[in-house]
């Protein structure tokens, strides 16, 4: 993710705090993704599910969610992504 790392840079708040939430399941509205991230999510967060998708091959910024241990779980109707525990990259972040 080389070209991407000011990218990365502006979701590190939204990482950071999934890396401290215990619970199993963290939501979180739209909204609230859009205030931790610098300039917001993008509109394509908003409604496509592709932008969510558990892989850093097919979607590299997965890793704001996959680095906290996270896999990413959007709901458009509700207005919220479940993050859950699991995933190939799993406590990497809170172990190194």
């Amino acid at each position: 993710m080389r070209h991407n790392d000011s990218v990365a840079r502006d979701y590190e708040p939204l990482t950071d705090y999934l890396v401290v939430q215990m619970d199993p399941e963290v939501v979180l509205r739209f909204d609230q993704m859009d205030a931790m991230v610098k300039g917001g999510l993008p509109p394509s967060a908003h409604k496509h599910a592709a932008w969510w998708a558990n892989s850093i091959w097919s979607r590299p910024l997965s890793r704001i969610w996959l680095d906290a241990g996270r896999n990413a779980h959007p709901d458009f109707q509700a207005g919220v992504v479940r993050f859950t525990f699991g995933g190939d990259n799993a406590f990497v972040k809170v172990i190194s």
